[in-house]
């Protein structure tokens, strides 16, 4: 029904999207508020990262009842992700601190 992509850096959600909606490429800059809840449950939860840095997609899918859920869709490695709509400044900021602390 819905998928977003959110932008990770030391366990923090740095920004994300919106780029599909009911089957078709819908790109809308921000998160929804569940969205954004639901990542957060997944990261304090789920101690296991692949790198600092590294991108979540989220996807809202519908059951056969009718109801729909949240759930992880895929996490991929950042430097192969496209950013979308992402907030392209706080993606650079984050990058920046990432390389700063890895020098």
């Amino acid at each position: 029904m819905a998928e977003w992509r959110l932008i990770i850096a030391n366990s923090q959600i740095i920004t994300g999207c919106q780029y599909r909606q009911n089957d078709i490429d819908d790109v809308q800059p921000g998160l929804p508020d569940e969205v954004h809840a639901f990542a957060q449950s997944v990261l304090r939860e789920v101690q296991w990262r692949p790198f600092s840095l590294f991108v979540l997609d989220i996807a809202r899918t519908k059951s056969p009842d009718g109801n729909s859920s949240l759930g992880v869709m895929e996490i991929n490695p950042f430097n192969c992700a496209g950013l979308l709509k992402c907030d392209i400044g706080k993606v650079i900021d984050a990058g920046v601190e990432q390389a700063k602390s890895n020098w």
